[in-house]
């Protein structure tokens, strides 16, 4: 995509910097001059003072941007949204999965936490733009937060089909991946249900990837079951190859990544009926009816008796519907400055 640059400039906001942040930060770039602000979140309240005075001191240096974007809402939205505002100046803000969530019981969600909770409704109702990335999250934000000033513009995440293929021959093997370092967020990436069911199927080969060391020697875990602590995002893609099936039994999820990863490397997909999971997924895969072990497990079953071809429609799907080239269009569509 051919884009005209522009010398406007675009503040761009940001609490962690995975592959899907810098991908929107090399977007933007494209078109803007883009300054990019690391907010680093602590569960100390001296130290997010200190982050929140950083803050401030970058936006009082920027007084001549013209426009502001910012992932997720939480602490470090309130700043820049308030900016923006004072500036009268757009304001873009991404939401997420955490952004949008309150499971009470697992004190999981930035709803959980009142200062939290007011940073982030403050972003959300003020914000000129709002990104989620599916439309269940439209839904669950407006739970959270009744009065919404901007605009709500659903901008699906992109994947590059070329970083994600499948190259080796398929084995019967069921997979899952995230970043597992509390025992809440075994429950959160649905790896509860995911080792459960490797114990009811002891002749299937089951493997999750992203669990730490500590976490790990406090589960009971099946012979079946391999574990593998986080890997690079590059080192990925070996495994989804190997795959027949993923799966994705989340409590909570706003518009997993692994899931689009894997169904490009032709893995089927078994998934909860939670977030955007359902949305991803489809007809080419496998929805539970409720997040149950039974449920899981039955899915996995018939995901692993299905021919070759559900997981090209795995692929095929991905490819059509969440392109890094259609984000990235959608985006400089909505961003003028």
């Amino acid at each position: 995509m051919t884009v005209e640059k522009s010398q406007k400039t675009l503040l761009f906001v940001a609490m962690a910097f995975p592959s899907f942040v810098r991908e929107d930060v090399e977007i933007l770039q494209k078109k803007y001059s883009v300054s990019v602000f690391h907010y680093r979140p602590s569960k100390k309240f001296f130290s997010n003072v200190y982050q929140q005075i950083r803050l401030l001191i970058w936006l009082l240096t920027h007084l001549r941007a013209h426009g502001v974007f910012v992932w997720f809402a939480d602490y470090h939205a309130f700043l820049p949204i308030l900016f923006a505002r004072w500036k009268k100046i757009p304001s873009f803000l991404v939401l997420g999965g955490y952004d949008t969530t309150f499971i009470p019981e697992l004190r999981y969600g930035v709803f959980s936490n009142p200062i939290r909770t007011g940073c982030a409704r403050f972003g959300i109702t003020h914000a000129q733009f709002l990104f989620p990335p599916t439309e269940a999250l439209t839904k669950r934000v407006q739970i959270h937060v009744s009065r919404i000033l901007g605009n709500i513009v659903p901008v699906p995440f992109g994947f590059d089909p070329d970083q994600w293929d499948c190259d080796t021959a398929k084995e019967n093997l069921v997979l899952t991946v995230g970043l597992i370092d509390t025992l809440e967020r075994v429950r959160i990436k649905g790896w509860d249900l995911f080792i459960e069911s490797a114990k009811r199927l002891p002749n299937v080969q089951f493997m999750a990837i992203g669990i730490s060391r500590k976490i790990a020697s406090l589960l009971e875990i099946p012979p079946n079951l391999i574990l593998l602590p986080p890997l690079p995002r590059t080192a990925l893609r070996k495994y989804y190859s190997r795959a027949k099936v993923y799966a994705q039994f989340s409590l909570s999820e706003g518009m997993p990544n692994t899931l689009c990863e894997a169904m490009l490397c032709e893995c089927i997909p078994v998934g909860s009926p939670v977030g955007g999971i359902p949305e991803v997924i489809g007809k080419t895969g496998i929805v539970l009816q409720e997040r149950s072990i039974e449920q899981a497990v039955q899915g996995i079953q018939r995901a692993l008796k299905r021919s070759k071809k559900a997981g090209e429609k795995a692929r095929a799907r991905v490819l059509t519907q969440y392109p890094l080239h259609k984000r990235e269009q959608t985006l400089l569509q909505w961003i003028r400055l």
